[in-house]
């Protein structure tokens, strides 16, 4: 395991070998008929990928006080690009997508609580892929900040930690999404130290990392988002500046749909978990994907 002071004594290069992913097929035969699974890990912004409805979220216990001035939190904005995910391989019986977004987390703690096994991951021989999206609040000033060298190299040890624990699983790796650091102020009400000027540098950093290292794929959500959306980004994608609208939500999880299908992941490259109806009730006439074996005319 690389250390900390070799890292930065590098200069914070990145280009070191990580360890060898196995191919596909093995991963077949690894899983033996258990439904695999897809984590999303990350902060807020993957967190609130769970939501599934807009609005006031009536039955939610309050994250705060209701007369504090944070209590839109209990307002959700879906379909969230997590719980969209979850439908597209659910309804086809192929994987399980597991949210492990944590709100306010930086890579510093992600990082923590991946090495102590307190994320509480799936079975590792069934893990399929982990998305990985932070920075947001790395870039933040006070208890959140991270700077970006020490950003990198925690995002570093976060994959080389799931290629040890899931050699089999792909990583893929999501720039931190543009803020608009005035809109977020005045909806929070505080100043709260976040900006294009503060972010772009983490932007570039996740840019890196999937350049330096074999079998990490990047998806640039960032500069998708404003090529997208030159002038309205922000009331486009963003409740708040930050937050992820439901446009915003969508847009993550049409780039994300790309890049797993690119991967040979997507919902319909992989087998059915537990055969169809038809294979059940006449199994000598369907396959298990349900394909009609004979005429039954």
């Amino acid at each position: 395991k690389m250390s900390s002071d070799f890292f930065f004594e590098r200069g914070g290069q990145t280009n070191v070998a990580l360890p060898a992913q196995a191919p596909v097929a093995e991963y077949n035969k690894v899983t033996a008929g258990r439904r695999p699974s897809i984590v999303l890990l990350g902060d807020s912004n993957t967190e609130y990928g769970c939501h599934v409805g807009s609005g006031k979220i009536e039955s939610a216990t309050p994250l705060f006080n209701k007369s504090d001035k944070l209590c839109w939190l209990d307002v959700e904005c879906g379909p969230g690009w997590g719980a969209l995910l979850s439908r597209d391989y659910g309804v086809a019986r192929r994987a399980d997508v597991i949210n492990r977004g944590f709100s306010g987390y930086n890579s510093r703690w992600i990082l923590a609580d991946l090495q102590h096994e307190l994320l509480s991951l799936p079975t590792t021989s069934s893990l399929l892929a982990v998305v990985l999206l932070l920075g947001s609040n790395d870039q933040s000033a006070g208890a959140e900040a991270v700077l970006v060298q020490e950003f990198t190299f925690n995002m570093l040890e976060i994959i080389r930690e799931l290629c040890t624990i899931a050699p089999h699983a792909k990583v893929v790796l999501m720039t931190p999404p543009p803020c608009d650091g005035a809109r977020y102020d005045a909806a929070m009400g505080l100043p709260m130290h976040r900006s294009m000027e503060r972010v772009q540098p983490y932007v570039n950093a996740v840019i890196g990392l999937a350049q330096d290292l074999d079998d990490v794929t990047c998806i640039d959500i960032h500069h998708a988002m404003l090529e997208a959306e030159p002038s309205s980004w922000s009331s486009t994608f963003f409740v708040d500046g930050v937050h992820l609208s439901s446009v915003g939500h969508r847009f993550v999880h049409s780039a994300l749909v790309k890049a797993l299908n690119g991967l040979g992941i997507g919902p319909a490259a992989l087998p059915t978990h537990r055969p169809v109806v038809y294979s059940r009730a006449w199994p000598d006439r369907f396959d298990h994907e349900g394909n009609r074996l004979i005429s039954c005319g």
